[in-house]
């Protein structure tokens, strides 16, 4: 069973006024979930590298009068646009297996995130003969725990995440 994007925003903590990121946000489905749940008290930033996900975001936030939701075509693999300390929260599903640059990826996200601001994490648990991720690319979950925490995140218990999946929720550490 694959864990469906309302699923997902039901793990990100969210309070009145906050500013979410959403890395590798695809045609949105994330991004628009949680813009309904701030309920205009706040802001979302979905980012992703593929132009065409971006201009059908663009379309549907126009559609649901999303104002509260801004989208940006960039590379994940580079400096992030955006201020430091900017997020309280961001949410990375299925992204950060795809990242050549995971380090300096996640070096960026601590940047842009307020302190002990937080991650929803969730990534394929295996390539499940290339259904997922090419087998070379998936990062287990012991080796994503590891990655974050050598680079500023202090990383809480699994969190449901359906059986091709896995998830948990990283906190920005001082």
């Amino acid at each position: 069973m694959f864990l469906s994007p309302l699923q997902v925003v039901q793990h990100v903590p969210i309070r009145s006024g906050m500013r979410i990121g959403d890395f590798g946000s695809g045609n949105g489905q994330h991004a628009l979930l949680l813009s309904e749940r701030l309920q205009g008290e706040g802001s979302i930033y979905a980012f992703d590298w593929n132009s065409e996900s971006i201009e059908s975001l663009a379309r549907e936030r126009a559609r649901k009068n999303a104002q509260n939701l801004f989208s940006l075509c960039t590379d994940l693999n580079s400096h992030l646009p955006l201020k430091d300390r900017l997020l309280h929260c961001a949410l990375l599903s299925n992204t950060l297996h795809a990242l050549s640059q995971r380090k300096e990826f996640l070096q960026e996200l601590h940047r842009v995130l307020v302190d002990d601001g937080s991650v929803v994490f969730v990534d394929w648990a295996h390539s499940f003969n290339n259904m997922g991720p090419r087998a070379e690319d998936v990062l287990y979950p012991p080796d994503a725990v590891k990655l974050f925490e050598s680079n500023g995140f202090s990383v809480g218990g699994m969190i449901p995440a359906g059986t091709h999946h896995y998830a948990f929720i990283a906190k920005k550490s001082a």
